[in-house]
């Protein structure tokens, strides 16, 4: 009989510890995984809304959610712009953290008409920035750099958002129309902001 209860009273506290050591060892996998990198984002010279020069140099030293866009767009560049909007607000207070509108229609958009498109999402310029330049670099960048888009044409982008690192790499690609993706960014950003590389 002493036994028995001995037993049930060991079970008991197994069974309250397993709920604890299956925090300790999520907790350990998340802290220790480490994302992939698909690639290093190659030297590029755009311009920014302000139509100053906006390089690889710029990207260094911080973290960036990127993405391919023109202001005249009806597809899913509103939603993808107001996506972003939604996570300026998220990250308002990460200054690590930054977001990068690209334009694939550079012919029209002007830093000017960048900057008007960005006041309509309320975008603050020191955290969301917006590049046009030459349509050849805008492309490279695109392809070589970035793999997304049309080879064939320019204007027919991705809706994929991209996560760089602090060194310019390239760490994730997430599809803007379905949420588990997006959810999985916000993941992967904890991962990659508490991780050394």
């Amino acid at each position: 009989m002493e036994v028995n209860l001995k037993l049930k009273k060991y079970i008991k506290y197994i069974w309250v510890l397993i709920p604890v050591l299956a925090v300790f060892i999520m907790t350990d996998y998340f802290s220790n995984k480490k994302l992939p990198i698909f690639g290093n984002v190659n030297n590029f010279i755009l311009y920014d809304q302000n139509g100053n020069e906006f390089n690889k140099e710029n990207l260094i030293g911080n973290f960036w959610i990127s993405d391919f866009i023109f202001t005249t767009c009806a597809g899913p560049c509103p939603v993808m712009s107001s996506q972003f909007q939604g996570f300026q607000k998220k990250y308002s207070k990460n200054d690590k953290l930054k977001l990068l509108s690209i334009s694939v229609n550079p012919q029209y958009d002007t830093p000017t008409i960048l900057q008007n498109y960005g006041e309509r999402y309320s975008a603050d310029f020191e955290k969301w920035n917006f590049l046009t330049g030459d349509v050849n670099e805008i492309h490279n960048l695109a392809l070589e750099s970035f793999k997304v888009g049309d080879a064939e044409n320019p204007i027919f982008h991705s809706a994929f958002f991209i996560l760089i690192d602090d060194k310019a790499q390239i760490r994730g690609y997430y599809n803007s129309t379905i949420s588990e993706d997006i959810n999985k960014m916000y993941s992967d950003i904890n991962i990659l902001m508490k991780q050394k590389i």
